[in-house]
């Protein structure tokens, strides 16, 4: 932890208690590993937290002029996928060092995509029009706090003024891609899919570029509405399964 902390000091503010008191010189931490054997390091305790780095996104946000495209896909019939030969599918384990600091990096990146999309909607259709409810939107003030709610399936709803029903916004980001390419929950892909949403369901896609900067903003509205041929817009490929076991317990 100590090595990737210390190649990716962006990400954190780092303090030292000595005998129980905040020591703020920084520099103190690139000189612990070289300290003499005989001295007691036990007496240097690292206080490391990760940045807070809102108010950065926020301000890149909320400047970026980058407007959303709406777009067609090519309709497929292809079938349910493993993983494809030659094409790396992320496992999203935590068994590695730095897994914090990737944490942080993926929350970072979801809540500058969400606010983009946020900020786009409101200007479009008023403010009053668009409700912002995962807890992104916590974090950014619009909502009181401990309001948020990540368990709905969606990030966002609005209703344009010349509409009768809400459209439900999933919101996807990626850093550095050519492809409108996601994970989704079950609960999401189940409630996209049930007929009573399925006009409603759109996916908003960010590609984000290097600090946070929006690439390419696409909206694919109906994500899983059929063509008239009954055809999909997406491939489906299986990244992780569920395995279940019985034990069979000797009588």
């Amino acid at each position: 932890m100590n090595n990737y902390i210390s190649q990716n000091p962006e990400k954190y503010a780092i303090q030292f208690k000595k005998h129980g008191e905040i020591i703020n010189d920084v520099s103190l931490f690139n000189e612990f590993d070289e300290l003499p054997i005989s001295d007691d390091k036990s007496q240097y305790q690292p206080v490391i937290t990760l940045i807070d780095k809102t108010d950065e996104i926020d301000k890149i946000i909320d400047k970026d002029t980058t407007l959303p495209i709406t777009v067609e896909v090519e309709p497929t019939e292809s079938p349910i996928l493993h993983k494809p030969n030659g094409v790396h599918v992320p496992d999203g384990g935590q068994g590695t060092n730095g897994y914090q600091g990737n944490q942080q990096s993926k929350d970072d990146n979801g809540y500058a995509a969400e606010r983009k999309v946020y900020n786009i909607l409101k200007n479009l259709h008023g403010k009053d029009n668009v409700k912002w409810i995962s807890k992104n939107a916590e974090r950014a003030g619009e909502i009181p706090t401990g309001t948020g709610d990540d368990s709905q399936h969606y990030d966002i709803l609005y209703r344009r003024p010349s509409d009768t029903h809400v459209r439900y916004v999933e919101v996807k980001e990626k850093k550095n891609t050519r492809y409108i390419e996601f994970e989704m929950s079950r609960g999401e892909f189940d409630f996209g899919n049930d007929p009573t949403n399925i006009d409603y369901y759109d996916i908003h896609f960010i590609s984000l570029g290097d600090s946070f900067h929006v690439e390419d903003y696409y909206i694919v509205e109906k994500f899983f509405k059929l063509d008239e041929s009954g055809r999909r817009k997406y491939e489906l490929i299986q990244n992780s399964f569920l395995l279940k076991a019985k034990v069979v317990k000797d009588n």
